[in-house]
């Protein structure tokens, strides 16, 4: 292979497919330097390894891979996550759950806390929540996920981020698992509060073809199936979780406080609290905007 400089290997033909900052981050990933050495050093010399590594790069992002696939990495409430096609890539509007969740729980920071992230993929959120809330001691953490690879990912990233913390691992479908609904029944045998954080699948199944014709989703066809697309509209796995939640609520304290955080679409606000009401009568729902004006998060007080 004939030596070439990083300037020519990123106007090649293969690196022109790609906008400029996709390039440069590939670069960087690949030589294991900063963006900002990428941008000084056009005359650097890749040798014959970098050079395939860049062209096969540059390649599965011309497919749609995302960039985070590509390197194992995405930043998330300002901490660095490993991600693989096992979860999905972390959003930056799902960073609104972490904030109004570590708000709510410091302003209640008596009361004996129990959270839970059902469906945690990388972990992002259990994670973010954790290390915001670190320094208060009466706070247990638990992530739940059904897929093997989700919850290797998770632990993987816990232990990167977070190694002296500790936080339970559940593989369950939702709350099904015989030791986590013995746990919550527990937690609501006291006082204190129990908070759910959910991002569940909540892209209407009947959309995927559509969606995957977009140029702007079409690299959801590298993301996992399973963590996207839900039936009834998109909202068919909130409704099982809320169901579950009624079976466990049975034998709750009186003084014990339940609340929901729930990513969503914008047009699943009016069906997601009516299904909310329709499973707790006496439950008070807002619901959040995010920084596009788009309805995102669901938080129920039950």
């Amino acid at each position: 292979m004939t030596m070439q400089t990083l300037a020519n290997i990123l106007t090649s033909p293969a690196a022109c497919a790609l906008n400029t900052v996709d390039r440069e981050i590939l670069a960087a990933h690949v030589l294991q330097k900063s963006r900002s050495w990428v941008i000084a050093h056009e005359d650097y010399t890749l040798s014959d390894v970098e050079q395939q590594s860049l062209i096969s790069a540059f390649s599965r992002r011309a497919d749609h891979v995302p960039v985070a696939y590509i390197t194992n990495h995405k930043s998330f409430y300002d901490l660095d996550f490993y991600v693989d096609e096992n979860v999905l890539v972390p959003r930056p509007e799902s960073e609104m759950i972490v904030d109004h969740v570590t708000t709510d729980i410091q302003q209640n920071k008596d009361k004996n806390h129990a959270v839970i992230d059902v469906g945690t993929g990388s972990g992002c959120l259990i994670l973010s929540v954790t290390h915001t809330l670190h320094h208060l001691s009466n706070i247990t953490y638990s992530a739940v996920d059904i897929s093997d690879g989700a919850l290797q990912v998770a632990q993987k990233n816990k232990k990167i981020l977070l190694p002296q913390t500790h936080i339970a691992f559940y593989k369950s479908d939702l709350l099904r698992d015989t030791n986590l609904s013995d746990y919550i029944k527990k937690i609501l045998s006291k006082t204190g509060q129990l908070t759910l954080i959910a991002n569940l699948p909540y892209v209407d199944e009947t959309w995927e073809a559509d969606l995957l014709k977009q140029q702007d989703s079409i690299a959801l066809k590298h993301e996992p199936h399973i963590a996207l697309y839900a039936p009834k509209q998109g909202l068919f796995f909130y409704q099982q979780l809320l169901s579950q939640l009624v079976a466990l609520c049975r034998d709750s304290h009186a003084d014990h406080v339940i609340k929901l955080y729930l990513e969503i679409n914008d047009h699943q606000k009016d069906s997601l609290t009516q299904i909310i009401k329709d499973h707790f009568p006496h439950a008070s729902v807002e619901a959040h905007k995010d920084l596009a004006n788009h309805h995102r998060l669901i938080i129920a007080k039950l």
